[in-house]
């Protein structure tokens, strides 16, 4: 056949006739095209594309890519989508797959996929510092959100209302009974911070 190779592919660089071309579009005249919706890349071949499931109107499995990918619904495409969900339900998981579900997330921080204590590869022994685990509670950060509200979220050093820190007056280490008191805090920036005579646990001779 002409402008094909001996295995019936089309050769590179080969020009369907103008006879040709007009009898096939007679013959699709009048007729859904399958694919009309398809988004080709630069590049890729339409039998490579089928592979890979990008077609719209094919179902995309697992490790295939979705043209919706990167693609923002319109605020009234969302709006249309609400309504549509409006007093459905959707059908309860079965014990078995609750379980299934359990046991994936057993030992995890939920949402963050993260693991918990020794499940977790940066485990060294539960040798947290005092500091460090002091810092995450939830008497600290209300204490330190009450005495950045107290100083108006600005450094009380040189006036920068950038990256803040709560700075402990009185040493965190030497006056343990002091570490939550408000008037033991004071709001300075980084730079500030690091001035300070007892910042990191060093005496910086200021």
């Amino acid at each position: 056949m002409e402008g094909r190779d001996k295995k019936g592919k089309f050769v590179k660089g080969h020009e369907t006739p103008k006879e040709v071309r007009k009898k096939m579009s007679l013959a699709k005249k009048g007729k859904p095209c399958e694919f009309i919706k398809t988004k080709f890349k630069k590049g890729n071949h339409p039998e490579t594309e089928f592979k890979k499931g990008i077609y719209q109107g094919y179902g995309v499995k697992k490790g295939q890519i979705s043209l919706m990918k990167g693609v923002k619904h319109s605020e009234e495409t969302k709006e249309k989508i609400r309504k549509a969900h409006i007093g459905k339900k959707h059908k309860p998981h079965s014990e078995e797959t609750k379980r299934k579900i359990g046991d994936k997330h057993k030992g995890k921080h939920f949402g963050t996929g993260f693991k918990k204590g020794k499940a977790n590869s940066n485990w060294k022994g539960g040798i947290s510092k005092l500091r460090d685990r002091h810092e995450r509670t939830a008497r600290y950060k209300k204490w330190r959100s009450n005495v950045f509200q107290r100083d108006n979220w600005t450094c009380q050093k040189c006036g920068e209302r950038g990256k803040l820190q709560v700075h402990h007056i009185k040493s965190w280490a030497k006056y343990p009974k002091l570490r939550f008191e408000e008037d033991n805090g004071v709001t300075l920036c980084v730079g500030c911070h690091k001035l300070t005579k007892n910042y990191g646990g060093k005496n910086n001779g200021l």
